[in-house]
Protein backbone atom coordinates (compact mmCIF):
# COMPACT_ATOMS: atom_id res chain seq x y z
CA UNK A 1 0.00 0.00 0.00
CA UNK A 2 2.84 2.28 0.95
CA UNK A 3 4.62 1.46 -2.01
CA UNK A 4 1.46 2.41 -4.22
CA UNK A 5 0.89 5.67 -2.74
CA UNK A 6 4.92 6.37 -3.40
CA UNK A 7 4.62 5.61 -6.92
CA UNK A 8 1.40 8.12 -7.65
CA UNK A 9 3.69 10.78 -5.56
CA UNK A 10 6.64 10.48 -7.68
CA UNK A 11 4.33 10.25 -10.99
CA UNK A 12 2.19 13.07 -9.49
CA UNK A 13 5.05 15.20 -8.04
CA UNK A 14 6.94 16.48 -10.39
CA UNK A 15 3.82 17.77 -12.30
CA UNK A 16 2.72 19.59 -9.37
CA UNK A 17 5.68 22.14 -9.11
CA UNK A 18 5.70 23.45 -13.28
CA UNK A 19 1.87 23.56 -12.39
CA UNK A 20 1.62 25.51 -9.08
CA UNK A 21 4.44 27.52 -10.64
CA UNK A 22 2.43 28.65 -14.08
CA UNK A 23 -0.72 29.51 -12.02
CA UNK A 24 1.62 31.63 -9.33
CA UNK A 25 3.01 32.83 -12.50
CA UNK A 26 0.06 34.28 -13.92
CA UNK A 27 -1.47 35.41 -11.19
CA UNK A 28 1.26 37.80 -10.59
CA UNK A 29 1.22 39.22 -14.03
CA UNK A 30 -2.42 39.97 -13.42
CA UNK A 31 -1.76 41.32 -9.81
CA UNK A 32 -4.51 39.21 -7.86
CA UNK A 33 -3.84 38.37 -4.50
CA UNK A 34 -1.96 34.97 -3.61
CA UNK A 35 -3.24 32.33 -1.57
CA UNK A 36 -0.34 29.86 -1.48
CA UNK A 37 -3.04 27.12 -0.33
CA UNK A 38 -5.66 27.56 -3.11
CA UNK A 39 -2.44 27.58 -5.39
CA UNK A 40 -1.48 24.30 -3.89
CA UNK A 41 -5.11 22.58 -4.30
CA UNK A 42 -5.09 23.76 -7.48
CA UNK A 43 -1.81 22.22 -8.68
CA UNK A 44 -2.88 19.07 -7.08
CA UNK A 45 -5.76 18.81 -8.96
CA UNK A 46 -3.68 18.97 -12.16
CA UNK A 47 -1.17 16.50 -10.89
CA UNK A 48 -3.59 14.56 -9.82
CA UNK A 49 -5.65 14.64 -13.40
CA UNK A 50 -1.97 14.03 -15.30
CA UNK A 51 -1.88 11.13 -12.93
CA UNK A 52 -5.43 9.82 -14.07
CA UNK A 53 -5.12 10.87 -17.73
CA UNK A 54 -2.07 8.61 -18.03
CA UNK A 55 -4.84 5.64 -17.18
CA UNK A 56 -7.69 7.00 -19.59
CA UNK A 57 -7.42 4.90 -23.00
CA UNK A 58 -9.56 8.39 -24.54
CA UNK A 59 -8.70 11.65 -23.02
CA UNK A 60 -10.16 14.48 -24.55
CA UNK A 61 -8.80 18.12 -24.96
CA UNK A 62 -12.69 18.99 -23.20
CA UNK A 63 -11.46 16.86 -20.32
CA UNK A 64 -8.16 18.84 -20.16
CA UNK A 65 -9.89 22.53 -20.69
CA UNK A 66 -12.38 21.82 -17.76
CA UNK A 67 -9.46 20.20 -15.48
CA UNK A 68 -7.69 23.03 -15.98
CA UNK A 69 -10.27 25.83 -16.01
CA UNK A 70 -12.03 24.34 -12.20
CA UNK A 71 -7.98 24.47 -11.21
CA UNK A 72 -7.97 28.27 -12.24
CA UNK A 73 -11.28 28.50 -10.40
CA UNK A 74 -10.00 27.22 -6.95
CA UNK A 75 -6.48 29.32 -7.34
CA UNK A 76 -8.35 32.91 -6.79
CA UNK A 77 -11.82 33.54 -4.28
CA UNK A 78 -13.60 35.05 -6.86
CA UNK A 79 -13.54 36.58 -10.42
CA UNK A 80 -15.36 38.64 -12.21
CA UNK A 81 -15.89 37.11 -16.12
CA UNK A 82 -13.91 39.65 -17.93
CA UNK A 83 -10.73 38.77 -14.98
CA UNK A 84 -11.37 34.99 -15.50
CA UNK A 85 -10.76 35.43 -19.14
CA UNK A 86 -7.75 37.54 -18.87
CA UNK A 87 -6.38 34.53 -16.33
CA UNK A 88 -7.32 31.94 -18.81
CA UNK A 89 -5.48 34.10 -21.50
CA UNK A 90 -2.69 34.88 -19.72
CA UNK A 91 -2.72 31.10 -18.18
CA UNK A 92 -2.50 29.66 -21.84
CA UNK A 93 0.09 31.82 -23.04
CA UNK A 94 2.20 30.42 -19.97
CA UNK A 95 2.05 27.37 -20.76
CA UNK A 96 2.71 27.33 -24.65
CA UNK A 97 5.47 29.50 -23.84
CA UNK A 98 6.87 26.83 -21.37
CA UNK A 99 6.22 24.16 -23.53
CA UNK A 100 8.02 25.60 -26.36
CA UNK A 101 11.22 25.88 -23.73
CA UNK A 102 10.83 22.56 -22.99
CA UNK A 103 11.07 21.06 -26.18
CA UNK A 104 13.68 23.82 -27.16
CA UNK A 105 16.07 22.60 -24.05
CA UNK A 106 14.83 18.98 -24.36
CA UNK A 107 16.15 19.08 -28.13
CA UNK A 108 19.60 20.32 -26.94
CA UNK A 109 20.50 17.80 -24.25
CA UNK A 110 18.20 14.79 -24.51
CA UNK A 111 17.89 14.48 -20.63
CA UNK A 112 16.76 11.17 -18.94
CA UNK A 113 13.03 11.22 -16.87
CA UNK A 114 15.02 12.79 -13.70
CA UNK A 115 16.27 15.74 -15.73
CA UNK A 116 13.11 15.96 -17.92
CA UNK A 117 11.33 16.98 -14.02
CA UNK A 118 13.51 19.64 -13.75
CA UNK A 119 13.64 20.93 -17.11
CA UNK A 120 10.01 21.66 -16.99
CA UNK A 121 10.31 23.37 -14.12
CA UNK A 122 13.22 25.20 -15.47
CA UNK A 123 11.32 26.12 -18.46
CA UNK A 124 8.20 27.77 -16.28
CA UNK A 125 11.32 30.11 -14.68
CA UNK A 126 12.35 31.11 -18.14
CA UNK A 127 8.33 31.75 -19.19
CA UNK A 128 8.31 33.78 -15.71
CA UNK A 129 11.06 35.34 -17.18
CA UNK A 130 10.43 36.45 -20.53
CA UNK A 131 7.07 37.69 -19.15
CA UNK A 132 8.08 40.23 -16.66
CA UNK A 133 10.80 41.46 -19.34
CA UNK A 134 7.42 41.65 -21.89
CA UNK A 135 5.25 43.54 -18.90
CA UNK A 136 8.10 45.96 -18.05
CA UNK A 137 9.25 47.24 -21.42
CA UNK A 138 5.13 47.60 -22.04
CA UNK A 139 4.93 49.54 -18.81
CA UNK A 140 7.43 52.05 -20.24
CA UNK A 141 6.21 52.11 -23.42
CA UNK A 142 2.82 53.12 -22.00
CA UNK A 143 4.55 56.16 -18.86
CA UNK A 144 2.64 58.76 -19.93
CA UNK A 145 4.54 61.67 -21.21
CA UNK A 146 5.64 64.39 -18.56
CA UNK A 147 7.48 67.47 -20.27
CA UNK A 148 5.73 69.16 -23.07
CA UNK A 149 6.52 72.42 -24.76
CA UNK A 150 3.38 74.42 -24.32
CA UNK A 151 2.90 77.87 -26.21
CA UNK A 152 1.04 81.14 -24.69
CA UNK A 153 -0.59 84.18 -26.69
CA UNK A 154 -2.09 87.15 -25.83
CA UNK A 155 -2.70 90.82 -27.66
CA UNK A 156 -0.01 89.14 -30.89
CA UNK A 157 2.59 88.28 -28.33
CA UNK A 158 3.64 84.66 -27.74
CA UNK A 159 5.67 82.90 -25.51
CA UNK A 160 7.37 78.74 -25.67
CA UNK A 161 8.30 77.20 -23.10
CA UNK A 162 8.43 73.58 -21.50
CA UNK A 163 5.59 72.62 -18.64
CA UNK A 164 5.39 69.97 -16.61
CA UNK A 165 2.90 67.50 -16.14
CA UNK A 166 1.92 67.03 -12.29
CA UNK A 167 -0.32 64.21 -11.35
CA UNK A 168 0.05 66.27 -7.78
CA UNK A 169 -1.58 69.17 -9.42
CA UNK A 170 -4.97 68.94 -7.68
CA UNK A 171 -6.15 73.32 -7.98
CA UNK A 172 -9.67 73.74 -9.12
CA UNK A 173 -11.25 77.09 -9.70
CA UNK A 174 -14.84 76.25 -9.60
CA UNK A 175 -14.57 72.99 -10.91
CA UNK A 176 -11.99 73.55 -13.33
CA UNK A 177 -8.30 72.58 -13.61
CA UNK A 178 -5.63 74.97 -13.06
CA UNK A 179 -2.71 75.40 -14.69
CA UNK A 180 0.08 77.02 -12.30
CA UNK A 181 2.51 79.43 -14.24
CA UNK A 182 5.31 81.75 -13.56
CA UNK A 183 5.01 85.41 -13.36
CA UNK A 184 7.52 86.08 -15.67
CA UNK A 185 4.74 84.41 -18.59
CA UNK A 186 2.55 86.92 -17.48
CA UNK A 187 4.88 89.84 -17.34
CA UNK A 188 5.90 89.05 -20.80
CA UNK A 189 2.63 88.29 -22.41
CA UNK A 190 0.40 91.01 -20.45
CA UNK A 191 -1.93 88.34 -19.50
CA UNK A 192 -5.35 90.22 -17.29
CA UNK A 193 -5.64 89.52 -13.76
CA UNK A 194 -9.27 88.64 -12.77
CA UNK A 195 -9.92 86.23 -9.63
CA UNK A 196 -7.89 85.03 -6.51
CA UNK A 197 -7.30 81.22 -6.19
CA UNK A 198 -6.96 79.10 -3.30
CA UNK A 199 -4.32 77.00 -2.62
CA UNK A 200 -4.18 74.87 0.37
CA UNK A 201 -0.44 74.39 1.93
CA UNK A 202 1.16 73.31 5.10
CA UNK A 203 0.85 76.57 6.14
CA UNK A 204 -2.59 77.74 5.94
CA UNK A 205 -4.13 79.01 2.61
CA UNK A 206 -2.48 81.00 0.15
CA UNK A 207 -4.33 82.89 -2.53
CA UNK A 208 -2.51 83.11 -5.74
CA UNK A 209 -3.66 85.86 -8.57
CA UNK A 210 -5.17 84.10 -11.68
CA UNK A 211 -7.27 84.30 -14.41
CA UNK A 212 -8.08 82.84 -18.00
CA UNK A 213 -6.34 82.09 -21.26
CA UNK A 214 -5.58 79.19 -24.11
CA UNK A 215 -2.34 77.01 -23.64
CA UNK A 216 -0.76 75.51 -26.74
CA UNK A 217 0.57 71.93 -26.04
CA UNK A 218 2.82 70.45 -28.54
CA UNK A 219 2.40 66.58 -28.32
CA UNK A 220 4.60 66.12 -31.26
CA UNK A 221 6.82 67.66 -34.19
CA UNK A 222 3.14 67.26 -36.34
CA UNK A 223 0.46 67.54 -33.48
CA UNK A 224 -0.63 70.03 -30.88
CA UNK A 225 -3.48 70.52 -28.68
CA UNK A 226 -5.02 74.17 -27.65
CA UNK A 227 -6.95 74.29 -24.49
CA UNK A 228 -8.81 77.03 -22.70
CA UNK A 229 -7.31 77.21 -18.70
CA UNK A 230 -7.65 78.69 -16.17
CA UNK A 231 -4.13 79.84 -14.85
CA UNK A 232 -2.60 80.84 -10.92
CA UNK A 233 0.36 82.92 -11.29
CA UNK A 234 3.36 81.40 -8.37
CA UNK A 235 6.83 83.15 -7.49
CA UNK A 236 7.72 79.23 -6.55
CA UNK A 237 7.46 78.52 -10.38
CA UNK A 238 11.10 79.72 -10.93
CA UNK A 239 12.81 77.69 -8.76
CA UNK A 240 11.46 74.06 -10.42
CA UNK A 241 13.25 74.47 -13.92
CA UNK A 242 10.14 74.77 -15.71
CA UNK A 243 7.69 77.37 -16.20
CA UNK A 244 4.39 75.77 -15.99
CA UNK A 245 2.77 72.92 -13.77
CA UNK A 246 0.00 71.23 -15.74
CA UNK A 247 -3.19 69.57 -13.97
CA UNK A 248 -3.66 66.18 -13.47
CA UNK A 249 -6.79 66.21 -15.48
CA UNK A 250 -4.28 66.81 -18.69
CA UNK A 251 -2.56 63.25 -18.38
CA UNK A 252 -4.55 61.86 -20.93
CA UNK A 253 -3.53 64.29 -23.95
Amino acid sequence: MLNNILNILAEVLPVITPAYLAIYLTMSVVRAEISSIRLLFSAILIGGYSFIRLKLEHPTLLLDIIINVIALLLAKRDYTFLEFVKVALIYLIVILISTAFRWLIVGLFDPNEALLTIIVSISIVLTAFSVKVVNFVAKEGKKPKRCYLVEFANNGKSYKTKAYLDTGNMLYDKGKPVVVISPKISANLGLVVDREIAVSTISGVNLLKGGSTTIKIFLDKKAHKVLPIVYAISDKMNTRGYEVLLHKDMEQL
